[in-house]
This record gives C-alpha cells, sequence and structure tokens, in this order.
C-alpha cells in the first residue's frame, strides 16, 4: 500500500518515480469533480487496475469520455451496498420486487462548512451526488430498466458558498415491470438509511442499515398475512466487503463483476443526470412536460 499525506507536501519526483504503478491498485477518492483527471493522471503513469469510489464522475459524459480514453484499464466502480448481507437477504425474502422505497439522510452541515468533497473550485456535489447513488445503485441492481420520472428539491440552504442549494430532494423512478421506486434524500436531517421492498404477493422486507460503530445492520420480512420478523441482525462491514471483491476481482478472477463494471457505473451516472435536471428544472421554475429523452449508456 502506497499512502500520502494530503495535509504534508506532495510526494517528490523521486517517491513517485520509485512506485511500480503498473502493479498497484490505484484507489480513486478524490472529489467527485476530479475523478475522470484522477484516472487520467494514474493511467498516464501506467496504472491498469482502479477501485473508483461512487458516484464514478461528475456527470455521464465526463465518465463516458475518460473511460473510452483507458481501453485496457480493469476498473471497479465502488457502490458498497451492493455487498450488504442486509441488502441481499432483502432481495432474497422478495422475489419478484414491484415496489421499492429508500431514504438516506445525514446531516452534513458540518461537513458542507469544511468543504468536503468540494472540488478544486470549491463547488460542492450536488445533493443528488451525495448520498443518493447508493440507492441509486441498490435500486439499479434490482432493477435494471429503472429510470427517472420525476425528481423535485424539497428543500434548500447554505452549502459551503451557495446560499440556496438543493438540500433535500425526492426521486421517482418507473419500469414497465413494477409499480414505482421511490428515492428520497436529507443532507440536514439524523442519519438514516432505509431500504423497502415489496412484492405483489404482499411480501416485504424493511432494511435498517448500520449508522453506528458496531455495524450492526436488520432485516424485517412481512409475509402476506401481516405477520413480520426479524431475518437478520448482523456485522454488515460494507467497506470490508466491497474491498475483498474488488481485490478478488483483480488478482483472483482478472475480470470485474457486471455490479462494479464502468457500464453500471454509467447507468447509475445517467440515472443521477436525469434526477439533477429534473429536479433543477422544477426548482427554477421551468417545469418539463415530461422526463428527458432516455440517456443511452454506451
Amino acid at each position: 500500500m502506497v499512502e500520502f499525506d494530503p495535509s504534508g507536501p506532495p510526494p517528490s519526483g523521486a517517491a513517485l518515480r520509485r512506485i511500480p504503478w503498473d502493479e498497484i491498485i490505484l484507489d480513486v477518492c478524490t472529489p467527485t469533480s476530479v475523478h475522470a483527471r484522477s484516472l487520467a493522471w494514474g493511467y498516464a503513469r501506467g496504472v491498469r487496475r482502479f477501485l473508483v469510489e461512487k458516484p464514478a464522475a461528475a456527470s455521464l459524459a465526463a465518465w463516458q469520455a475518460q473511460v473510452a480514453a483507458m481501453p485496457d484499464a480493469q476498473i471497479f466502480v465502488s457502490h458498497p451496498y451492493l455487498y450488504s448481507r442486509a441488502y441481499l437477504a432483502a432481495l432474497d425474502a422478495v422475489p419478484a420486487i414491484t415496489e421499492l422505497s429508500t431514504t438516506f439522510d445525514k446531516d452534513r452541515a458540518a461537513d458542507d462548512t469544511a468543504g468536503r468533497g468540494a472540488g478544486p473550485d470549491g463547488q460542492l456535489p450536488h445533493l443528488f451526488q451525495v448520498e443518493a447513488p447508493h440507492q441509486f445503485a441498490m435500486l439499479l441492481a434490482a432493477v435494471p430498466g429503472l429510470r427517472v420520472s420525476t425528481a423535485t428539491i424539497d428543500n434548500i440552504g447554505t452549502r459551503g458558498a451557495e446560499r440556496d442549494a438543493p438540500v433535500a430532494g425526492t426521486v421517482v423512478l418507473e419500469d414497465t415491470q413494477i409499480d414505482r421506486a421511490v428515492l428520497a434524500t436529507d443532507l440536514r436531517s439524523a442519519r438514516r438509511r432505509w431500504l423497502e421492498l415489496r412484492n405483489g404477493a404482499g411480501a416485504r422486507a424493511s432494511v435498517q442499515f448500520s449508522t453506528t460503530p458496531d455495524r450492526i445492520s436488520r432485516v424485517w420480512a412481512t409475509d402476506r398475512q401481516g405477520r413480520e420478523r426479524l431475518l437478520f441482525e448482523e456485522v454488515d462491514d460494507l467497506l470490508r466487503y466491497t474491498m475483498v471483491r474488488a481485490v478478488d476481482s483483480f488478482l483472483r478472477d482478472g475480470a470485474v463483476p457486471a455490479e462494479a463494471s464502468a457500464r453500471f457505473g454509467s447507468t447509475v451516472l445517467a440515472r443521477i443526470d436525469e434526477a439533477i435536471v429534473l429536479g433543477e428544472q422544477r426548482r427554477l421554475g421551468d417545469v418539463p412536460v415530461s422526463a428527458p429523452p432516455l440517456t443511452t449508456v454506451a
């Protein structure tokens, strides 16, 4: 492992030259707005294996352009909740899903004041690029054909230098095989990470993802008669599960799994882009009569 302290001086040229770039896995955890630049920096030095934190880039266009410039790279896009044991237990408990809803809240006022996640220009990521990528990934892994039908900005507030930034919002996604999927996120509420799945037979699974140091997640399953039972209550170490899967894919399997692929990363980014466009249009009073054209994911 090679690490440099960002609070200290940059590494010297000699230190950088000693790194065997073609042997390492580069973890891209820079601000979202410079992910593409970070990938280009590593690729130019000979890196060919990349672990990219969510969301993969600031936009679908930026992501696709950078991926196209790295034809022989292996890229693992990290969406940790896809490896959650609680999430997988809920999927098993509710086959043929017809309805999904998820709420991810976290009071990020202090983080925003400190500029956490801001790019070189000081701009913080959009509301739908903070907690929501986790939610988009889970929804799309369960129902790949989902697309955004409506998005609203439910509250605005100060985020960094921006005085009227979106801080809470709701996104509705639709597909022919389900009734609907609803995503809600609030950056000024107490931490909460929740997912609910339902099907036409009356089955329901409710997931309370861990928000505490013990990393305990819980899943409750409800049958068509309304009987509820605790299905899962265990340590759910998302970071470890994700890192193990990434390292295995690079060193053992020689291929990145579909849910971590650049293509799936593109799908998530396409839906984020749709939500931002629709949410901002509605907030500014330019309400579209319909969702934007379906974004093509190459």
